[in-house]
């Protein structure tokens, strides 16, 4: 079955306007020292994954930003068409794959802020704000290279299903190590 492109950015939006209120309210219950407990096998904590996300989600934030401004109107019932690389990236990225990070997006060890909740939070929310203004564009269009691997291009399509998935992940660590007794 396909999905258009406004279908594709509704259901994106649905799912990341819960993730970022159970992100927060699962980061708002806890302590400092909760937030920052690591889980027995040396896991990040869930600050540190918080931290993660915001590190890894910079990039895209400015993508998208570009890629609002930049591409062209198409009509919102154009089917969505991701690219090899974007559809590889957001299934490394989403939930149950156990990827490693790339080390530009590893967070710092020792203790971490409260604020690291609110400092995610402000920056997913501007995001989901950017994926509101891609109803009605060319999602389908090329237009930037991968920022880590700039070989690959990548449409707008693959950079929202991929905050999406890879937020999807780590807000479902955090509840899991919050819940955790260890």
């Amino acid at each position: 079955m396909s999905v258009t492109a406004d279908q594709f950015v509704d259901q994106c939006l649905s799912e990341c306007r819960d993730l970022l209120d159970r992100g927060i309210q699962s980061g708002n219950q806890e302590t400092e020292d909760r937030l920052n407990h690591r889980p027995i096998g040396g896991e990040w904590s869930p600050a540190q994954v918080y931290v993660h996300m915001t590190l890894a989600n910079t990039p895209y934030e400015s993508i998208v930003k570009t890629g609002v401004k930049t591409l062209p109107a198409a009509p919102g019932s154009t089917e969505l068409k991701h690219t090899w690389f974007g559809q590889k990236l957001i299934t490394l990225a989403g939930p149950g794959s156990g990827a490693p990070a790339p080390k530009a997006f590893v967070p710092p060890d020792g203790a971490l802020s409260l604020s690291v909740v609110d400092d995610w939070a402000n920056q997913f929310q501007r995001i989901i704000d950017l994926f509101e203004s891609c109803k009605g564009k060319d999602l389908n269009l090329k237009f930037t290279k991968n920022p880590l691997i700039k070989l690959f291009s990548m449409n707008m399509a693959d950079c929202i299903g991929l905050v999406t998935k890879h937020t999807q992940n780590h807000v479902e660590q955090i509840e899991t190590r919050i819940a955790s007794s260890c």
